[in-house]
């Protein structure tokens, strides 16, 4: 073997377990991450996700693979013409954006609340989509509580306004009738108070 073939075997080598070194790392990052992670081809065919994808949806990995993705959402969103347009979306753009209020389904047929971001990539030049995945049950839950929280101060806050327009009409012929013993007490008796109890009168008039 000639020294210059030696060079491009050993070159040659060299990339070949940098390659391997770098698709471990994204691997491992792949699989760290908290949000699943699913990498489509164009015909919404599975071909690569993380374990909290498995974690998620409850299928096996091996499952997964090959399958397509439509079989992960529910069919009365498949009905929709939105979650079609963004399905059948042929623009290669960089980001479809946020998928917000939408819903996965389990392979135990249980829907779960969902966040979804779509990008457009572009791997070994085929045209792929990566969905990453959040679970937002418990952000669900939590806006739940709020509404009814909401919904029981709205409650009260009506109940309250009912209760003071019937304490203000129920207190209007008392207080007419006071004010008609003032008026009497002032024209009547005037001359005969000293000025501190008709200043007083006034006050209460007021």
């Amino acid at each position: 073997m000639t020294s210059s073939l030696r060079d491009n075997f050993e070159l040659i080598k060299n990339n070949s377990i940098e390659i391997k070194e770098q698709e471990e790392r994204f691997r491992r990052v792949i699989e760290a991450s908290p949000a699943a992670i699913i990498l489509m081809d164009k015909n919404k065919q599975i071909n690569l996700v993380n374990l909290q994808t498995e974690r998620l949806i409850k299928y096996s990995r091996e499952e997964l693979i090959g399958l397509s993705a439509e079989n992960l959402i529910p069919a009365r969103l498949l009905a929709e013409s939105s979650t079609s347009d963004i399905l059948n979306a042929n623009e290669k753009i960089d980001s479809l954006g946020i998928v917000q209020n939408f819903y996965g389904l389990t392979k135990l047929q249980k829907e779960i609340p969902i966040e979804v971001r779509l990008n457009f990539i572009k791997i070994n030049h085929e045209d792929m989509i990566l969905a990453s995945v959040i679970d937002i049950t418990q952000r669900k839950q939590q806006e739940s509580e709020i509404n009814k929280y909401v919904d029981k101060l709205q409650f009260r806050n009506k109940e309250l306004e009912q209760f003071s327009y019937i304490t203000f009409h129920d207190l209007q012929e008392p207080l007419r009738t006071v004010l008609s013993f003032l008026d009497v007490l002032q024209e009547d008796y005037a001359d005969k108070l000293d000025n501190d109890l008709n200043v007083y009168l006034k006050y209460i008039s007021e």
